[in-house]
């Protein structure tokens, strides 16, 4: 019998915990929309379809798949494991994971696409898989998704035996791939921000920018026709079908006083102040007419769209579903109204919010807005259906997934709500009295201060700095007493800059790539003093303007809402593992390393080593934690402790020995068997490591769950090295 251990029921228990704010958000009704698997209503038919795709994945060699559906059965229906590993073990949580880094992921309706090293996996929001997992040729840098869904849009820097970039894009779900194409680069060349993909799946754009010459550059890659390299823009807004047009920054916003945008339509750089993509149209506000709103046509030429009213400064538009969502910003003052003595008066009106469908923007002089709203409006960040408008105390929401528009009252303000954002599955109201207020989306308040500056960080953290330009670390909560409000002490405040680490470990301050000053977050205590010439930790944040329910972590996914923990084990991403008597030893991906304590499933993390690539011995056989160059940078002791001072640090570390496994890289012997190499089409994954200790089984370490493989399993996720390639290299 299959025997799931470590933490995973842990993180089961912890998105059980969730699924009453994820079930009661309005995109988790079940898969649907074109292509989507059969809408699941009930919990049976869950079950027929996780035993189908059990089957599916097994004779497609697809085990992590099979592995994924059998977990999801066994802890979300209470279905009796299917047993596929025999006597092996997984040592982690199977749901949300994957074998090797994330290079993308999408959320589109209720279902998640992550393209995980060379495999497109298709989940539920709930973590169950929906089919197969495709298969790639290449393993992609990162992706892009169309607003609907329907293209997949791959990218891939290679850097040999010829440097090229290589963009794929994929028909989902299906898998089929509509076009590829590779363009040469050159040393020194890097894929520079996010890429963008047509409605259609006809182009994509890319930017790419060149270390050495600090120069960037757009390539335009076509289905049809050859591919374009524009100069000197980059952060691609959108590209329309074919790329025969698109929006992008120029580089010259670096110095300029004011920062626009560019359509790029028919040989010519229009500047816009404002812009957004919808299916196959754009709508912008130019520099030339900042009080009008031009659509752009699916051949990049400008219509406009007869609002019956001006724009004011500061005119917003934003894409949300199927809708083009528009405020005409802050009023100029108007003088249409007089006093008793026929003297004008200045009066000011209200900003407006609408909402226009782009299926009927194609004719921009007819066109009528669905829904007109007084306030302002932000497009929150954890679906692509939630509009926030403000106005006057009020804070509404609008679920433009609903087949008639209408806003909801979510809750009231304390001051009048002057400008709302959606960061990070949060909302910032800018209030009267230089207040800011931070609420949930479902209109929790987390907070409520002064402020003159403020940052939401992630779900749970909020940078506040005030007119002395102190800062204040705050810890968001519904319940005032479990805020944490805490002081930074900073050198410098006015030149500090705030990150914090994804997996909550650190908060670094940094004035300087040589000055900064590290804290806890959970506390906003100093960790050890500020370090002057000294390299700064590697910080790995999320993009507080990422969306989606769900945010990577290397090769997993975590729901954007999960509360800070100090169970590190919900956030493991291994990296290396060893056996030291019948107790495991793991590194991960963010330096921390973990020990298993006496209760099986559990695990104690005894420190954390940064820039460490992998475990290796010591002359002395003592378990070390070494940097790419195979140097000791901390060694494990009787505690267990991680010391990082003294003999043998430094030094250069020894090989783990093959064990009874005779492992070298990817090959091993099973006892009694013969020479094998890991052969990822028996399994459909290769891990990161093999490792053999004295006790236990084959540790197979992938970066997201350990597999200790009994020989059964082992030889059949092998193939026989006939050619003896295990030992080619001696």
């Amino acid at each position: 019998m299959m025997m799931i251990f470590g933490r995973w029921c842990v993180m089961a228990a912890v998105a059980c915990l969730l699924l009453p704010t994820i079930w009661g958000h309005p995109l988790m009704a079940g898969e649907g929309g074109k292509g989507g698997a059969t809408p699941v209503s009930k919990e049976g038919d869950l079950k027929v379809r996780m035993k189908a795709v059990m089957t599916e994945a097994l004779k497609a060699g697809d085990l992590w798949t099979a592995i994924q559906a059998d977990a999801f059965a066994t802890s979300r229906l209470g279905v009796r494991s299917a047993g596929l590993l025999g006597a092996s073990e997984v040592i982690g949580d199977p749901l949300f994971a994957f074998p090797q880094r994330i290079s993308s992921h999408h959320q589109h309706g209720d279902t998640l696409v992550v393209v995980s090293g060379s495999r497109i996996y298709r989940l539920g929001i709930d973590g169950h898989p929906l089919a197969v997992s495709i298969p790639l040729s290449f393993v992609p840098d990162t992706g892009v998704m169309s607003q609907d869904g329907r293209f997949l849009g791959l990218i891939d820097r290679q850097n040999g035996p010829v440097r090229q970039l290589k963009v794929s894009v994929i028909a989902m779900p299906g898998g089929t791939e509509v076009f590829s194409a590779v363009i040469p680069l050159a040393v020194g060349d890097s894929l520079h921000g996010s890429p963008q993909i047509a409605a259609d799946g006809s182009a994509v754009v890319v930017a790419v920018m060149d270390e050495e010459e600090e120069a960037v550059r757009l390539e335009v890659v076509r289905g049809s026709g050859k591919a374009v390299s524009v100069p000197a823009y980059f952060r691609p807004l959108g590209v329309g079908a074919g790329g025969i047009w698109g929006l992008a920054e120029p580089l010259s916003n670096r110095e300029a006083d004011e920062r626009v945008w560019m359509l790029l339509a028919g040989g010519q750089a229009t500047p816009v102040l404002a812009g957004t993509m919808g299916p196959g149209l754009g709508a912008v506000i130019t520099q030339a007419a900042p009080a009008e709103v031009h659509i752009v046509l699916a051949d990049g030429t400008l219509a406009p769209l007869a609002l019956g009213q001006s724009l004011g400064r500061r005119a917003r538009m934003a894409q949300a579903g199927d809708y083009l969502v528009l405020n005409t910003g802050i009023p100029s003052s108007r003088t249409e109204e007089v006093d008793l003595l026929g003297t004008p008066i200045a009066v000011a009106t209200t900003p407006t919010t609408m909402f226009y469908r782009w299926s009927e923007l194609d004719q921009p002089s007819t066109a009528k807005p669905v829904l007109v709203l007084p306030g302002v409006f932000a497009h929150g960040r954890l679906s692509e259906r939630s509009v926030f408008i403000g106005n006057g105390l009020q804070l509404s929401v609008v679920d433009v997934g609903q087949p008639t528009l209408a806003a909801k009252p979510l809750m009231t303000a304390p001051r009048d709500i002057r400008f709302v954002d959606a960061v990070a599955g949060r909302l910032m109201l800018w209030l009267g009295n230089d207040e800011r207020l931070v609420a949930s989306e479902d209109g929790r308040v987390l907070w409520q201060g002064p402020a003159a500056a403020a940052y939401v960080h992630d779900p749970w953290y909020l940078e506040v700095r005030g007119e002395d330009h102190a800062v204040d670390w705050v810890r968001l909560a519904e319940k005032p007493e479990e805020r944490l409000v805490m002081r930074l002490k900073l050198a410098n405040p006015k030149l500090q800059e705030l990150e914090l680490d994804r997996y909550h470990r650190r908060l670094v301050a940094a004035a300087s790539r040589s000055e900064w000053h590290e804290f806890d977050p959970l506390t906003g205590k100093p960790s050890g003093d500020p370090l002057r010439g000294g390299p700064r930790p590697r910080i790995d944040s999320v993009n507080a303007r990422e969306g989606g329910l769900m945010v990577s972590q290397f090769a997993r996914l975590v729901p954007r809402l999960l509360p800070p923990s100090d169970d590190s084990t919900l956030r493991w991403n291994p990296l290396d593992a060893w056996r030291v008597g019948p107790s495991l030893v793991v590194l991960d991906h963010h330096g921390q390393v973990h020990v298993a304590g006496r209760k099986r499933g559990t695990y104690q993390v005894i420190g954390s080593v940064d820039r460490a690539e992998g475990m290796a011995q010591s002359t002395a056989g003592d378990v070390v934690m070494v940097d790419e160059e195979n140097h000791i940078l901390a060694r494990l002791a009787t505690g267990p402790t991680l010391v990082t001072a003294g003999p043998p640090i430094g030094t250069v570390a020894e090989p783990f020995p093959e064990g009874p496994w005779r492992v070298k890289n990817l090959f091993y012997i099973p006892p009694r068997g013969p020479s094998l190499g890991w052969d990822a089409s028996h399994g459909g994954f290769i891990p990161s490591r093999l490792r053999s200790p004295q006790m236990g089984g084959l540790l197979a370490v992938t970066a997201s769950l350990i597999f200790d493989l009994d020989p059964a399993l082992a030889k059949q996720l092998g193939a026989l090295d006939k050619s003896g390639l295990r030992d080619a290299d001696d």
